[in-house]
């Protein structure tokens, strides 16, 4: 799968470009929502699917919202952006939550008139080839790297390599940080200058991350 075809060759394929944009999301920021505008925007997508983890087997520890509430958060957050779509298919899906199993589900509920896009930051694509089933990746999707400014490039891949050929961008990276967020939260600090308000208040509402 490709990611340099123009709207109209895209248009005669009758394939639409969708990129996959998964994340822990806890909770979602205006830092993510940036970088899937981003991708829209400079690939050129027709739609990014936001994708919020269920179980994720690379993390040392559990996300502090549970899925149920990081998938509302994140329906939440796009609600009012007419390019952006939900997906809870690795939410309701039991055991962990790896990628392989996304796009094949995506795959699936989409149809075959797609053509899926992952979008990873540099670091995660580096990492693929020890993910879950990793040889599959390159025939099910194509890989949209959004990079940090002034960070390293992908370089020095095997042609294995599921990120190999990957398309590289320099993105904005609004400082903004989960992690520092949960802190703020249960210190009770005002953080509507890094999440929607509509996730603020549901965040408030059910006394998440302490607040």
């Amino acid at each position: 799968m490709g990611l340099s075809g123009n709207a109209g060759q895209r248009s005669e394929a009758r394939r639409r470009l969708i990129g996959v944009f998964g994340g822990t999301f806890d909770p979602i920021h205006r830092g993510h929502l940036a970088i899937a505008q981003f991708a829209l925007q400079e690939a050129e997508l027709d739609l990014v699917l936001m994708v919020p983890a269920g179980r994720p087997w690379l993390r040392d520890e559990a996300p502090m919202a549970s899925a149920e509430h990081r998938l509302r958060m994140t329906q939440l957050a796009v609600e009012n952006e007419p390019n952006f779509e939900v997906s809870g298919v690795d939410v309701v899906r039991e055991g962990a939550t790896y990628t392989v199993d996304t796009l094949v589900d995506l795959g699936d509920e989409y149809g075959e008139d797609v053509e899926f896009v992952l979008v990873l930051g540099a670091d995660s694509a580096r990492q693929m080839d020890s993910w879950e089933r990793s040889d599959e990746l390159r025939r099910l999707c194509s890989v949209l790297v959004i990079g940090r400014p002034g960070e390293e490039r992908l370089e020095n891949l095997a042609a294995s390599h599921p990120a190999y050929g990957a398309r590289y961008l320099e993105g904005p990276m609004l400082d903004v940080s989960a992690t520092r967020l949960r802190s703020r939260l249960a210190a009770g600090e005002d953080v509507s200058d890094s999440v929607p308000g509509a996730v603020e208040r549901y965040i408030r509402k059910n006394g998440l991350y302490g607040a």
